[in-house]
């Protein structure tokens, strides 16, 4: 065990030594161990207002009492939106000592009066000399400013963190920074703003103009003058460029960079009393013995559904693997392992006899060790990078369990270390408690997060944050994604994703309970939920055209979807599930001796992730089932088998048309900006699939999951006895239902997403789809009706100017089945073979089946099929014949009926 006074020793030099290192002659941080006493300087503090998305100021003290007051405002009444999304203006902030120790933490929302500003003060009595800091975040786009002024007045500091800072103008014309031992280069990045960097003696080293980026090399030591002309915004990157009103307080403030007894340079003062802490752990503090897991069948078995923690999707069965692998050389560069260990915090904070581990000092220490090497990553700005790219969506991803282990850990850590763990824990979620992206399946990671600190620490300003986050995400008029019932993925709706979102807010509801998230729940089941249909054994299939992302459907949703949570919550969710066939005994005679030795090493080698990648992943059968039991789950049906009619609009985009004979589902939205059209290109499948026989797969692993384009259409035609039969897929060009055209060069048009106009008559159950052919002098007009007894197609091209081209196509994707039959209608008769004729039907092997038929003769054939999640996808292909030049004009009818043989 570690020896306590051995801790607080370490502690204690550590402070010591890392203050007298860190004050030292700022030329060679690294080395000197002389201790330097703050350089004496008029004060020349900045005015303000400092314009970011995150700002971090340091003030230098002389020692005494300070008095810092913390200003915001807004420069405008609401916030602006960001691609569908506002965020309302709420700030958050924190004031650390001289050692860097939080000692007050605010979260504040504007009122939605006309009250301009909001004015915090943080008084320090008798503080020791040091650099004391002012983390503040501002929600995104929210048009807030900060200011800091100080009593008595002293200089400060100013760097943004992960964002872009404005600049220029009265408030920040000119700047002074300091080079810390790590630094070598200084990276500039301006919008509407230039920016200028000199040496002290005037030489120019470097003008950046106006959105444009530069780079200078810097010398470790030195101070640089900035300056910037006009009024824009300016990113930094290369090393912490914290902005100094004059090279006095530069030098004293030194980058902010600590050291630790070694040498080693980090970026806060929390890193150097964590590292200490690691290298005064011995090996007896480290010490674990792998308990097996047999002889507590009888404790497992107690307590039946401690079956779920067993398994590959488990925990305790992976203790022996986690414990003989973790890197314990301190000597090494990952020593404590840079892997997610979070399973050793369940060992030691879990309290049920079958746990071996309970309060086992080693394990924590073991899984400290694991956290604080990763937290010894964080950059001066509080996250895992440098630069100014406020995109926190890789941020998040990585980060769920660690939080999660946080969550239910903490309680039970020593006070010492648990204040420590929260020190370097906080400073990520701190950064993006209020970041919102254009994925939310990422986003919504800081939701969990955010409720996961204040399960470990009892703060209510995080339950307040993840409150505001979830009421925010589920408002329309803060959410344009939500009026249809879904979170954005890439602008738009996706199947797949939507599933790994819907398991985070799953899991915040259920910690929770906060009944908004569960509404919210409510409206993406139930709109995705119109995007499945069974088929005749039960199998369900989706829909995946409208995906933005991804080109799996709803059936192949991520992380679950959070089903298994909500199923005794949502009937929605309860749909999916179907009574166990595994009981607890049997699972846990089935893995309480799992893995056998035998293959112990070659099951790692290829399923590590069971172990260090999914740990305490939402969806994993532990928290449904043992952490948070569902109770009487809500088992029910699909729209199309609960209901036999109804028309059903999911804000403007889906279109949903129940008859007691079929189903069909239209895809009409527009929702992806502009600039994402210049990703699309006309090539007709995505890269990574390859075409043999007439049959497209995909057989690289991007292009597996790679999304081709979203396409607005018919997305699904459905009837009771022959199952689906259109079904429309992003896979590739010839898995959508829309106009083709073939250019004969390889290269291939179709209905253009970015140039659609919808409509929707509600009186006719009508969809009308306008859109141009990408990139051809060619519109489209389709209406799709929804009858008593059809759905009724009409469709007309035109052109403006000639397009020469080789074909033009309507597309209908079908889907392929065992012992389908699919047939022509050829003057009167039903045949095989393709050609002129007025009927295709597709029949089952019980004579089942769809039926399309042509107001006037029609060539049809088949075109190229597609193989893809275990489904073959075929093109039935409609000759759109005549002339097409300008003014030239075609028009195709249609209906799509249920039909038997």
């Amino acid at each position: 065990m570690v020896n306590h006074l051995k801790w607080l020793t370490s502690i204690i030099l550590s402070c010591a030594c890392a203050f007298s290192i860190l004050t030292a002659a700022p030329a060679d941080l690294a080395q000197s161990g002389q201790r330097f006493e703050l350089e004496a300087s008029q004060p020349r503090p900045f005015q303000g207002p400092f314009n970011a998305e995150s700002v971090v100021y340091y003030i230098v003290h002389h020692g005494g009492d300070l008095k810092l007051s913390i200003g915001f405002d807004r420069w405008r009444d609401t916030a602006g939106p960001m691609g569908g999304i506002t965020i309302p203006q709420a700030l958050f902030f924190q004031v650390y000592d001289a050692e860097e120790h939080p000692v007050q933490s605010v979260y504040w929302t504007f009122p939605k009066d006309k009250s301009r500003r909001k004015d915090f003060v943080h008084e320090f009595k008798a503080a020791p000399a040091g650099i004391y800091q002012v983390r503040a975040t501002m929600s995104p786009n929210g048009r807030l400013r900060g200011y800091l002024s100080t009593e008595p007045a002293t200089s400060f500091g100013v760097m943004p963190s992960r964002c872009m800072l404005a600049a220029g103008g009265k408030n920040l014309s000119e700047a002074y920074v300091y080079a810390p031992p790590q630094a070598k280069q200084l990276n500039i990045y301006n919008r509407g703003t230039e920016t200028s960097v000199s040496a002290l003696d005037g030489q120019s080293l470097l003008k950046v103009k106006s959105n444009q980026r530069g780079e200078t090399p810097v010398t470790a030591g030195q101070v640089y003058k900035l300056a910037f002309k006009g009024f824009g915004s300016v990113g930094f990157d290369g090393f912490p460029v914290i902005l100094c009103p004059d090279e006095t307080t530069a030098r004293n403030i030194r980058g902010s960079m600590e050291v630790a007894a070694d040498g080693t340079l980090l970026h806060h003062k929390f890193q150097v009393r964590m590292w200490e802490w690691m290298h005064s752990l011995e090996p007896a503090d480290l010490e674990v013995q792998t308990v097996p897991l047999g002889p507590l069948n009888k404790q497992f078995l107690a307590k039946p559904e401690s079956a779920w923690l067993l398994g590959p999707q488990g925990a305790f069965n992976h203790a022996d693997y986690l414990l003989k692998n973790q890197n314990l050389d301190p000597k090494s560069p990952d020593y404590g392992d840079r892997r997610n260990l979070s399973y050793l915090a369940l060992f030691y904070w879990l309290d049920e006899p079958f746990n071996p581990y309970e309060g086992n000092r080693n394990v924590l220490n073991r899984y400290l060790l694991n956290q604080f090497k990763k937290l010894l990553s964080l950059q001066e700005n509080g996250t895992f990078h440098s630069g100014w790219n406020n995109y926190s969506g890789g941020d998040a991803l990585s980060t769920l369990s660690d939080y999660t282990a946080f969550a239910f850990c903490a309680e039970k850590v020593p006070d010492d270390l648990r204040r420590l763990w929260t020190n370097g824990i906080s400073r990520l979620i701190n950064r993006f408690c209020m970041s919102r992206v254009s994925c939310e399946n990422q986003s919504a990671h800081w939701l969990v997060d955010s409720y996961c600190m204040y399960k470990g620490t009892g703060d209510e300003d995080y339950k307040n944050i993840a409150a505001d986050f979830a009421a925010t995400l589920s408002d329309a008029k803060l959410n344009v994604f939500i009026e249809a019932g879904y979170l954005q993925e890439r602008y738009g709706p996706d199947a797949t994703y939507q599933g790994l979102c819907a398991s985070n807010l799953a899991f915040y509801y259920t910690m929770s309970r906060d009944e908004t998230i569960k509404k919210t729940l409510g409206m993406v089941y139930s709109l995705f939920n119109h995007t499945v249909a069974p088929e005749p054994d039960g199998t369900v299939l989706g829909a995946s055209n409208f995906a933005h992302r991804t080109n799996g459907s709803w059936v192949h949703r991520q992380w679950s979807g959070g089903i298994p949570l909500m199923a005794g919550e949502l009937a929605e969710a309860g749909c999916w599930l179907k009574p166990e066939d595994t009981t607890p005994q049997q699972q846990i005679a089935k893995f309480i001796n799992w893995p056998h030795e035998s293959y112990r090493d070659k099951w790692y080698a290829d399923n590590s992730r069971w172990a260090v990648g999914y740990v305490l992943s939402p969806w994993l059968p532990m928290w449904c089932q043992y952490f948070y039991p569902v109770k009487d789950i809500q088992y029910g049906k699909f729209p199309v088998e609960r209901e036999t009619t109804f028309n059903r609009s999911f804000g403007d985009e889906f279109h949903c048309f129940r008859r007691p004979d079929y189903y069909a589902l239209v895809y009409s939205g527009k929702t992806s900006h502009n600039w994402v059209r210049n990703s699309m290109k006309q090539n007709p499948v995505p890269k990574g699939w390859k075409l043999e026989n007439q049959m497209l797969t995909p057989v690289t692993a991007d292009g597996k999951k790679n999304a081709w384009c979203p396409t607005q259409g018919l997305s699904m035609f459905w009837t009771p006895g022959y199952g689906n039969g259109i079904l429309a897929r992003n896979w590739n060009v010839y898995t959508a239902q829309t106009v083709r055209a073939d250019w004969g060069d390889g290269k291939v048009s179709w209905s253009d997403y970015w140039s659609t106009q919808q409509s929707y008559d509600a009186a006719r159950n009508q969809v009308t789809i306008t859109s141009d052919l990408f990139k051809l002098p060619a519109q489209v007009t389709r209406k799709i009706t929804a009858g008593a007894n059809s759905a009724a197609v009409s469709l007309k091209v035109t052109f403006s100017d000639k397009a020469p081209l080789k074909r033009l196509v309507e597309q209908l994707p079908f889907l392929k089945k065992q012992g389908q039959l699919v047939q022509f209608k050829v003057d009167g008769n039903w045949q095989s073979a393709p050609g002129k004729c007025t009927a295709v039907r597709m029949l089952n092997s019980k004579g089942q089946g769809i039926l399309i038929s042509f107001t006037s003769p029609v060539v049809a054939g088949f075109g190229i099929s597609s193989r893809h999640f275990k489904l073959e996808i075929g093109l039935l292909e409609i000759e759109l014949a005549g002339t097409y030049d300008k003014g030239g004009a075609i028009q195709l009818d249609y209906q799509i009926a249920a039909t038997k043989s």
